[in-house]
This record gives structure tokens, sequence and C-alpha cells, in this order.
């Protein structure tokens, strides 16, 4: 274990963190530099207080640290820890209020660094389900006010909650109950489905699904959505994602006069089968 990590514990209680709640973490202080730098040094790597201890053969675990790992966690990224340390120590189904207002004071580069190391397919249990901190960097991009991340793995996430927030079928855990609120998804919806053009986002998942939703429930106007799934049309390499498209077209019912006028764009396709 950290030989230092005693005393950032001990720093945590010292300064109030064991009772800290979304209403009063903007007020709850830091500590002056000195007591940052010891903050850090104890939690910036490490298990926290994790021993084995073997017992009748059996690989027992217990912790010589008797806080909150969760509110350890919020005080760790408040303090000043990495975005990637962050990603490591934070309990993803935790109070999505209070961690918003954490990432506030840290700022923007750090909430959009978080969202770099936490959005990453080796924190999802499938292709198209919600990776552990998707919910988070969701709301983070949102109530933040983030350049929307050119990462596909972030707009898988996105993709998954945009789905839920129209009603359409999506891979959430069951106890992720807590989800963003539609009114966060359609605040830059056009947006979204822009970004995750421009990063090939696969359409076989959520994504392809969201333009028609997107249009029924005016969030998107019908000739934009079909801009884009031209544009998507062109970008796409997989003969499944160019499929989807296709089939989006026919779903904003488009017209052979319509198809027409956007040969050029379609010839590449028939070439292709």
């Amino acid at each position: 274990m950290n030989p230092k990590i005693m005393e950032a514990v001990g720093l945590f209680k010292e300064l109030g963190w064991e009772n800290v709640t979304a209403e009063n973490v903007p007020y709850l202080p830091a500590g002056t530099s000195v007591q940052r730098r010891a903050a850090i040094a104890g939690l910036k790597s490490g298990k926290w207080g994790q021993t084995s201890i073997p017992k009748k053969n059996i690989d027992s675990r217990m912790s010589n640290i008797d806080v909150d790992f969760a509110k350890l966690g919020v005080f760790a990224v408040r303090v000043g820890v990495t975005a990637k340390r962050a990603a490591n120590v934070l309990r993803y189904r935790y109070d999505y209020e209070l961690l918003v207002k954490v990432f506030k004071i840290r700022g923007a580069k750090f909430a959009s660094d978080f969202i770099a190391s936490a959005c990453v397919s080796s924190r999802r249990e499938s292709e198209d389900s919600v990776s552990e901190f998707g919910n988070l960097a969701v709301r983070l991009v949102a109530e933040m006010d983030l350049d929307i991340p050119l990462n596909v793995e972030y707009m898988k996430d996105w993709s998954v909650y945009a789905a839920a927030a129209m009603d359409l079928d999506s891979e959430i855990p069951c106890y992720d109950v807590d989800l963003p609120a539609p009114e966060l998804i359609e605040k830059r919806f056009e947006e979204h489905i822009r970004a995750g053009i421009a990063v090939n986002t696969p359409a076989t998942g959520q994504f392809g699904a969201l333009l028609p939703a997107g249009v029924k429930r005016g969030w998107l106007s019908r000739e934009a959505a079909v801009g884009i799934v031209y544009s998507a049309l062109d970008a796409s390499v997989s003969p499944g994602d160019r499929k989807v498209w296709l089939g989006v077209l026919d779903e904003l019912g488009i017209c052979d006069e319509v198809l027409s006028t956007r040969t050029r764009e379609l010839i590449p396709l028939l070439a292709s089968g």
C-alpha cells in the first residue's frame, strides 16, 4: 500500500470531505497548496488500502482505510489527480449531480481529458452497451457545454442514451436508472449527429436509428437529415453501415426524383453493390 495514503485520508477527514454532498461540494476546502500536494501524493497511484490476507487457502480482501471510497474519489478529483487517475478511482454509479459539480471546479480541459480516458472499449460489456462512465460523460458534455469529443467510443455512449431518451431500444444496464434527461439530448442533437458522422460511428448500433427518430420528434429537420445521410453513405466503408443508411433514406421518404439529383453520390454505392 502507498505509505502516503493515510496522510491523504487524514486530510480528507480534516477538510470535511466525509460529509460531501452535491450542495456543499463547491464550498468544501481543498486545503493549502502544501496539503493538496500531500493529498495528491497519497491518491495519485496504487490501490486504496487493499491487502491480501491468506485464510484457509482463500485470498481474502480487506481495507485498511475506513472511509467511503466514492467520496474519497471525489476528493481526489478536487485536489488535483490526473484525468486518467480519476477514471480509475471514481465510482461510476455515484451521485451524478455531485460529480458534475466537482468536474466544473476542475474545468473544461480536465473534463474532456477524463472523457478521453473513460470512454473506451475496454470499459463496456458489449459492442453496443454503454461504458462505465458513459452516463457521466454525456452529462459533462451537455452541462459544461464542452466541445463534442471526436471519439467513436463517446459517440457510442451518447447514442445509447439518446436512444433511451427517444424510447428506442438501448443496451443500458438495469442498475443505470438515473438517465440523462431528454432535454440534455435534444439540446445538441444535430451537433452530435454530425460529430458522429465525422468519426464514422457505426450505424449498426443505436446511432443509425437516431436520425429518423430525431426527425419525428422535431429535433432535426428532414432536409438536414437527408444531407447527413448522404454524407454518411459517402464516408461509410462497412456494407452493414451502408445498408442501414439506405434504410434511413427510405424511412425519410426519399422519392426517385430526389435520388436522381444525387446521382454522382450514389454511383460509388452502386459500384460496390
